[in-house]
């Protein structure tokens, strides 16, 4: 099978498509059953840097995707013309078509599909114009990976897509840093700390860590250390500063550290070291900090809105999202455990992990493949 995977976005990439691409790429070259793969991408998408071209796989840059066009332009068109994939891949859910080449797409950002009433008039507009790229994306390929069921039974409830055009398909977990390290912003006399991650957006829900930081500190007179991992976009910088005033209001600023954009080696650290990692996130389609914070044997407590308990299952400890003081509460529960139960929970986070490995991930994600080529073949 020859392969070709779009990668259409605007030049942008987050960390969990990253680690998709890294994990996915040299896998799939590497079976039997791929003949070849051309892996195309923005260049600011530095697709090249995450694995090693060889015999089998192939990297081309393309122009950035722009909304309401087909990703196929006129240069990619020849692109394809002169490889002629037997099958398209576009893991961003956009509109690609080509000739009458089979795609399968994927949606990994569930954001612009239900997360409208937290952002402000310019953001929702965005994410207007996403939700109908993707509404396209979908009613235009042949099968859509769902990532999650929260993934699928969106696409099944909200926009009626038939049961057989959906395949669910889990992310493996990625692989913790050879080489953990302490950020260099994280204050030298922080030895103990709560840890969250992942971008600063509205539907991650922060405002429950501020309230929650706010209850220890005035309510329970035992003010607790959080770090606060992940970069703000320049659209969401006024709502990041916003946070900052709260959390200022609050009298918090000194009990949370604003990490921003940290290393892979410095999350496992963190992940590692903290005392709890908070998962407050309301909108995920298959949360990455989920499987990492497992795979690192944290301790986890969870907003118990889909997808996470299907991720962590029993290897969490759950709160009610948008109650920062039952967030509290679960913390203060947990932080109270004896050394042995927290073992246990530690290690069935890391237990669980291991039920989501890239060998399945590639295994299903080729074997869907097959079924697309096989029925396009047959009508």
């Amino acid at each position: 099978m020859k392969l070709a995977i779009l990668n259409l976005t605007g030049g942008g990439i987050s960390g969990g498509y990253k680690n998709y691409l890294q994990s996915m790429l040299p896998r799939l070259a590497a079976d039997p059953r791929i003949t070849s793969v051309l892996c195309v991408a923005p260049g600011s998408l530095g697709a090249e840097e995450l694995a090693t071209a060889g015999p089998k796989l192939r990297f081309v840059e393309c122009a950035p995707f722009r909304p309401f066009h087909n990703g196929v332009d006129r240069a990619m068109e020849e692109l394809l013309s002169s490889y002629a994939p037997d099958l398209i891949f576009v893991p961003t859910a956009r509109v690609a078509k080509f000739r009458d080449v089979p795609v399968v797409s994927m949606i990994q950002n569930m954001a612009p599909l239900v997360s409208w009433e937290w952002y402000g008039p310019w953001q929702k507009l965005k994410l207007w114009v996403q939700r109908a790229e993707t509404f396209r994306a979908v009613a235009q390929a042949e099968k859509i990976i769902s990532i999650s069921g929260f993934v699928h039974d969106f696409l099944r409830g909200a926009w009626a897509v038939p049961e057989a055009k959906i395949a669910p398909v889990y992310f493996g977990t990625p692989v913790p840093a050879a080489n953990p390290r302490r950020p260099s912003n994280l204050p030298a006399d922080w030895t103990s700390f709560l840890f969250t991650a992942g971008s600063v957006e509205p539907y991650r829900s922060l405002e429950d860590v501020i309230e929650c930081a706010e209850y220890f500190r005035k309510d329970l007179g035992s003010p607790v250390k959080i770090v606060v991992a992940g970069r703000a976009k320049a659209d969401m910088r006024r709502y990041e500063a916003h946070l900052k005033r709260m959390a200022e209001k609050a009298g918090v600023a000194a009990d949370l550290c604003w990490a921003g954009q940290i290393s892979a080696e410095e999350m496992t650290w963190c992940y590692r070291n903290c005392l709890a990692f908070l998962m407050t996130s309301r909108v995920e389609a298959g949360p990455t900090t989920v499987l990492e914070s497992m795979s690192c044997g944290a301790v986890c407590v969870a907003a118990d809105n889909p997808p996470l308990p299907e991720f962590y299952g029993a290897a969490a400890v759950y709160y009610t999202p948008g109650d920062g003081r039952m967030l509290a509460a679960r913390i203060r529960e947990v932080l109270a455990w004896e050394a042995g139960k927290l073992s246990v929970l530690s290690s069935a986070a890391h237990a669980r992990s291991r039920e989501f490995t890239w060998e399945k991930t590639v295994d299903k994600t080729i074997e869907l493949f097959q079924e697309v080529l096989r029925n396009a073949r047959a009508g």
